[in-house]
Order: C-alpha cells, then sequence, then structure tokens
C-alpha cells in the first residue's frame, strides 16, 4: 500500500469524497508526475462508464502517444476506498486491489497518488486548462509529491 507523499504537505487540504473526485472529471489529462521522466506526463483519462448506485466506474488511461512514447491504452476499475480519500482499483487484467489517496480536490485539478508502476503522484487538469494550469493547482502539487514543477510544462503536450 501507499505510504506518504514525498512533499512537505504544508498547505491546508479537506479531504475529498472520493466517489465526488471520480464524478467530477470524466476526461482529465495529467500534467505533471512524481518523478518528473514525463512518460506519464500528457496521459488522457477518460471515464468510459460510471454507476451512480454502485458508485464504480471505468477509466481509460492513454499513456504516451506524445515524445516517442509508444501509445497504449489501460483501463482503470475503481470504487471509493474503505477510508476517506481513497480509492480501490483494479488495472487491466491484473486482479490485485491498488489504491489512490487523493490529496487536493478543487474545481480546476487534482493531486493525486497511487499506486502504479510503484508509486505515482500526479497533477490532473482538465484538458482546457493544459496550458493555463492554476497556481494553486500546481502549489499542491509541489507540496505533496515534493518536486518542482517543470517550467517547460507548457511544452510537454503539444499533440494533446
Amino acid at each position: 500500500k501507499l505510504g506518504a507523499p514525498g512533499g512537505p504537505r504544508k498547505l491546508h487540504y479537506d479531504v475529498p469524497d472520493a466517489f465526488e473526485v471520480i464524478k467530477a472529471f470524466p476526461f482529465s489529462v495529467a500534467i505533471m508526475d512524481s518523478d518528473n521522466d514525463t512518460i506519464f506526463e500528457c496521459l488522457i483519462s477518460n471515464r468510459t462508464d460510471i454507476d451512480y448506485e454502485a458508485k464504480k466506474a471505468t477509466f481509460v488511461w492513454t499513456i504516451g502517444g506524445t515524445k516517442g512514447v509508444p501509445k497504449r491504452e489501460v483501463p482503470f476499475y475503481v470504487t471509493p476506498g474503505p477510508t476517506p480519500g481513497t480509492m480501490d482499483m483494479l488495472i487491466g487484467d491484473d486482479p490485485d486491489v491498488k489504491q489512490g489517496i487523493f490529496y487536493y480536490f478543487g474545481h480546476d485539478c487534482i493531486v493525486m497518488d497511487l499506486e502504479y508502476n510503484g508509486h505515482l503522484c500526479l497533477l490532473w487538469t482538465a484538458l482546457y486548462l493544459l496550458h493555463n494550469v492554476p497556481p494553486v493547482c500546481i502549489d499542491q502539487f509541489v507540496d505533496t509529491c515534493g518536486v518542482v514543477a517543470d517550467p517547460h510544462r507548457r511544452d510537454l503536450c503539444p499533440d494533446v
């Protein structure tokens, strides 16, 4: 399971309702990730199914397709987790339940940590904000994930 993210966590945040987050962002793009390797930056998340009664949803991540990274699609089957602000995920054909933790949720962005390729801390935003990410989102990402925001982030996703 996930440990604490890499940032100092000095900014205020309220623990969000996981299903409210799942409902709020049917289509989003990951702007930055915690290891700055750019593999998961610019990945698109598209919610393809949602069941409001059962509180579960399916998202398909489109990873790669820019900067020479081969494009692939990975399905994520998500439900709210056992504690507030968490979600459980089944990824692709893997039968092991993985964990996600929402650290910041605003109407423009999400900062979350999840068990994927080990541990991944991501800043998600709506696609229309791709080149105009609000400063509060970047501040929350830096505070939570413990990495410096890439000053060239506007150039990260030219094909998205």
